[in-house]
This record gives structure tokens, C-alpha cells and sequence, in this order.
């Protein structure tokens, strides 16, 4: 769907991690791609996984994204809003807009965490072993952070219990 929503080719993966939605995205054809992540250890990942699109990824912070304002059609962010704090994804919010263009599609996923709700500053990551934030979003928090940061909520994806899911374009 959200593929279907672009107006245009520039799309950003935005915490791309390894890059395991590269291979999706380049299968759909004539989409440009740039996977930023905060981790180096990430980025060297992604780009031995995907030597023939090693250019295509950058160390970069949602927070302060190196790209011109209004210059991606679409920004895919895929369980990377819970490990930051609030104020922080406020921040990537506001950077998400600024970078899309008119009518650009944003898609948020993160998971739920049952009836938590808040932050927790020193969570340790089970996979990683080191500390991080760890934000609790709830569905309404979330499309209205979204909504101050210029975006209506373009189609109503099903609520889920274990996940929020949010397809938004930027006004």
C-alpha cells in the first residue's frame, strides 16, 4: 500500500537496520532508495548484505537528516520510534516533514507493549545488551504528535494489539 501511495521514485528507510527491506523495495522497480540508521555497525551490515547497493546507505540520525527539505516522496520507519525517547521522535517527526515533499507518504510501525504506556530511560536491549530508551506510544499519542508535525493520516490501517501501524501524508 504504501508503495502505492508514492507520487514519486525518492523513498528513505529510515532506521533501515541491516537493510532488510532493501530487497523489497528494489523488487518493486523504479523506486530510489536511501536507508539511513544511527548504528555504523548497521550501515557496514547493510552494505556487505547489499554490495551492489552499497552506496545507497548512510549513518545518519532521524533527528537531523542530511537530506534538502522537500526532496523524498516517501519515508518507510519500521520499529525504530520506541528507541528513541518521545522528545526525540517528536524531532524525527518534525524531520520527516520537512524532508517530504507535498502529499509525501510517511509509514510508521512500532510495537505495543500491552497496557505500558510512557518511557523508560534505561531499558536493556535483549538482543544488544546495552541501555536505550525505550518509548511506549499509544495509538492517539502517536497521530497526534503526527498531526503537529504537518501530517493527516491517509489511510486507517486495522488497530493491532501487539503493533501501531500509521500511513500519513504530509499536507
Amino acid at each position: 500500500l504504501f508503495s502505492q501511495k508514492l507520487r514519486g521514485p525518492f523513498v528513505l528507510d529510515a532506521g533501515c537496520g541491516w537493510g532488510m527491506c532493501h530487497n523489497i523495495f528494489s523488487s518493486q522497480g523504479g523506486l530510489i532508495v536511501t536507508g539511513v540508521d544511527i548504528s555504523p555497525r548497521m550501515i557496514d551490515a547493510a552494505q556487505e548484505w547489499w554490495p551492489d547497493a552499497e552506496e545507497s546507505f548512510k549513518v545518519m540520525s532521524c533527528r537531523e537528516l542530511g537530506f534538502p527539505s522537500d526532496s523524498l516522496d516517501g519515508i518507510w520507519c519500521h520499529n525504530v520510534m520506541h528507541e528513541m525517547t518521545k522528545e526525540a521522535g517528536r524531532t524525527a517527526l518534525q524531520q520527516f516533514s520537512r524532508v517530504l515533499t507535498e502529499g509525501g507518504i510517511l509509514h510508521l510501525s512500532l510495537p505495543c507493549f500491552g497496557e505500558e504506556v510512557g518511557e523508560k530511560m534505561d531499558f536493556v536491549h535483549p538482543k544488544a545488551a546495552t541501555k536505550s530508551p525505550l518509548s511506549m506510544w499509544e495509538h492517539h499519542e502517536l497521530l497526534a504528535e503526527a498531526a503537529k508535525a504537518g501530517f493527516l493520516e491517509e489511510v486507517i490501517l486495522p488497530k493491532s494489539k501487539s503493533s501501531i501501524h500509521l500511513l500519513l501524508q504530509k499536507m
